[in-house]
């Protein structure tokens, strides 16, 4: 099966609590086969306080040019 191209579209993956971005890697490489751009975000899940975690990944949504982000 050919992957399909998705031009201009992104995944954002988020890790969960305690875990770090790498954790994301097979999803990350299943979801580049299927065409989609992917890019892991990591955050200080428990070291930092939940609305700095929830601003920060904001601002990395909102640096990244696509038209549609998943």
């Amino acid at each position: 099966m050919q992957a399909v191209k998705r031009e201009r579209e992104l995944v954002v993956l988020v890790h969960g609590l305690w875990m770090n971005r790498y954790v994301m890697s097979y999803l990350a490489r299943q979801l580049r086969r299927a065409g989609y751009a992917v890019v892991a975000f990591g955050y200080s899940s428990a070291l930092r306080p939940f609305e700095e975690n929830v601003a920060a990944l904001a601002a990395f949504v909102r640096a990244r040019p696509a038209m549609r982000i998943h």
